[in-house]
């Protein structure tokens, strides 16, 4: 199957509220010989607010910021292509945690289907976590930096300037892309085994069909800075929620006392980790036992009782097992029902808050999408029934087809706009209630980037920065009739 490997950059670090200035990808065949190259750029939306700090680190010019394609243009643009390239393995360096998310709030805001990288046959992986994996086994496969104290250094930057990968401009999308193309190549290359089980967990359905092929399996680290792999069991899957898995830490001493212990202790292993709970959609990479004794890790034994007895013993005790599934769906119980009880979410937050779009929504929403008729896009948008659609759908209206809209509409939508943007609230201890990057917050980071050594160097830039915040401060108080 072919590879699509991505990468965002934007203008902030909390993926749910990072506009996307650039997105550039590739599509390149299983043995990593790329047959396509995308590139877009887009300006920002009115109400985008970029974080300093951000652009310091994007570099984008303030002019790319303004006078780019529009937004919409361009997510359009990116699904598209992407769906054109599907079915494939969907990847980037630590994608799952942000690149994903982008992707997927970014489809959502803008009416397009938000898991397109994990439906129809489309799966994916995360380089960074494969390089994580790959730390500890003492392979020869790729060279990672260490800091001062001897820990790993898993940034891309740093790996492809150790590995002699051309890196031309780091947090340029599309050089960022082909860096990640040339690392996972030269894994795949050297150790197709290690990556071949990595892959085994690039979906629910794949990693299902995994696991009743070994009796037990070992746990990749999941953070840089650790090394240890863990042999785990699996036990169950929440019976409300298949995606989340439970495993049993092979290690734990005094492990029969552990199975015998009713549901409502369950929980409390769960927390001193003697029960290790792993998201399916997350791409958590488990190696096989056979796979890891190739390894300068390998063990198969506690306190002189095989992995493999244990792991009998667990699957064995169907009352353990039916505790496990018992405190899984309380948890997710009660987790719902904290959920519901808690004020609305901001907009962006409320991707998975909801129930599916119905089948009318739907319907809706894809002749809203493929008309090119500002008359039937306004019209339908009206019929739409979920709120956060018919939201995204109003605000499309305003950027795009404005003159589409009376004065009063587009009044009250700049008003929204600018509340939002220029609100300063701060909670008891000083800290900025408002999740999203707003006028004051910026105004408030372009004078501690003033005084940080590491930007010195940057002072026109944070000018540049800082003159463009102004500007649209004045934008938006003017929105508001000051």
């Amino acid at each position: 199957m072919n590879y699509v490997i991505y990468d965002f950059e934007t203008t902030a670090k909390e993926a749910k509220y990072a506009h996307p200035i650039q997105f550039a990808a590739v599509l390149a065949d299983e043995n990593f010989n790329i047959l396509e190259t995308f590139n877009e750029r887009c300006r920002l939306r009115d109400g985008a607010v970029p974080d300093p700090k951000s652009l310091l680190i994007t570099k984008a010019t303030i002019d790319s910021l303004k006078n780019e394609q529009s937004y919409y243009e361009f997510m359009r643009k990116v699904y598209t292509k992407l769906q054109s390239w599907s079915p494939a393995i969907f990847f980037g360096y630590n994608n799952i945690m942000f690149d994903d998310e982008v992707l997927r709030q970014n489809f959502y805001q803008t009416l397009l289907n938000p898991y397109l990288n994990t439906t129809n046959e489309n799966t994916r992986i995360d380089l960074w976590k494969v390089v994580v994996a790959l730390a500890p086994l003492g392979l020869d496969i790729i060279d990672i930096p260490k800091d001062e104290k001897g820990k790993n250094l898993t940034g891309l930057e740093g790996l492809s300037k150790k590995n002699n990968i051309k890196h031309e401009s780091a947090h340029d999308a599309l050089s960022d892309v082909k860096a990640t193309l040339e690392l996972a190549k030269i894994i795949q290359t050297k150790e197709p085994i290690f990556w071949e089980n990595c892959l085994k967990a690039r979906s629910p359905k794949t990693l299902s069909e995994f696991l009743p092929t070994d009796e037990y399996f070992y746990r990749a680290p999941q953070a840089r800075s650790s090394i240890k792999y863990i042999p785990v069991s699996f036990i169950t899957a929440n019976p409300n929620k298949e995606k989340e898995l439970a495993f049993f830490n092979l290690t734990t001493n005094n492990y029969e006392k552990e199975i015998e212990k009713r549901s409502s202790a369950i929980a409390s292993i769960i927390k001193k980790k003697t029960i290790i709970i792993e998201k399916s959609h997350r791409f958590p990479i488990l190696l096989s036992h056979d796979y890891f004794k190739s390894t300068n890790l390998y063990n198969d034994t506690k306190n002189n009782i095989s992995y493999k007895e244990i792991a009998e013993k667990i699957r064995s005790s169907e009352n353990f097992i039916e505790n496990v599934k018992q405190s899984l769906v309380d948890q997710w119980e009660e987790f719902e029902t904290s959920r519901q009880q808690t004020e609305i979410l901001p907009l962006e937050e409320q991707i998975y808050g909801s129930m599916p779009l119905s089948r009318d929504d739907k319907e809706i929403i894809n002749e809203f999408n493929n008309s090119t008729d500002p008359f039937v896009k306004l019209k339908t948008s009206k019929h739409i029934n979920d709120t956060r659609y018919k939201h995204h759908a109003n605000r499309i209206l305003y950027e795009e087809y404005s003159t589409e809209l009376t004065d009063i509409e587009k009044k009250k939508y700049q008003k929204s706009l600018a509340e939002r943007v220029l609100t300063d609230e701060k909670d008891d201890k000083g800290k900025w209630i408002s999740k999203w990057m707003t006028i004051p917050k910026a105004k408030e980071k372009i004078e501690s980037l003033k005084d940080d050594k590491e930007y010195q160097k940057e002072t026109d830039y944070i000018k540049q920065i800082e003159n463009h915040i102004l500007s649209e401060e004045k934008k938006y108080k003017k929105y508001l009739g000051n």
